[in-house]
C-alpha cells in the first residue's frame, strides 16, 4: 500500500508535466481488503477479483488507458490478476505489473510519452 500511495503522491505533481488532470489516475478496489458483508457488497457493486490497483484514464499510442498492478518485490501475481491484465490488453488497454514506486512512475512516464524502447508491454 505504501508503494501505491507514493505513486499517487508523485502523480499529484507529475500530472502537470504531462498536461493531464490529477483525476486521470485513480485507485481501483477489488474489495479484497474488506471482509464478510462489505466484500459481498463491493462485489455486488461491481468490484472484480484480480482487478489492477490503479488505472490511468488517458488514451495514448492506440491504447485506451493504462492499468497498473503495484506489487512488492517477491510478491507473486494471483492467476485472476494475470487474467485481468491479459483481458484488458486484449480489449485495447495497456497493462503493467510494477514491483516498486520507481518502476510504476517510469512505466507511467513511458506510457504517456511513448518514446522508443522505454515503452514496453509488461504483463508478467
Amino acid at each position: 500500500m505504501s508503494e501505491q500511495a507514493a505513486v499517487v503522491t508523485w502523480w499529484r505533481f507529475a500530472c502537470r508535466k504531462y498536461g493531464v488532470p490529477e483525476e486521470a489516475l485513480l485507485r481501483v478496489s477489488e474489495g479484497a481488503e474488506e471482509s464478510g458483508v462489505r466484500r459481498a457488497l463491493f462485489r455486488r457493486q461491481g468490484a472484480r477479483r484480480g482487478a489492477a490497483d490503479l488505472f490511468l484514464a488517458v488514451p495514448r499510442g492506440g491504447r485506451f488507458g493504462l492499468w497498473l498492478s503495484v506489487k512488492r518485490r517477491g510478491m507473486r501475481m494471483r492467476p485472476e490478476e494475470r487474467e485481468f491484465l491479459c483481458n484488458m490488453t486484449s480489449l485495447g488497454y495497456d497493462a503493467a505489473v510494477c514491483r516498486s514506486r520507481d518502476e510504476a512512475e517510469q512505466r507511467i512516464h513511458a506510457y504517456l510519452v511513448q518514446r522508443g524502447e522505454a515503452y514496453q508491454k509488461n504483463v508478467s
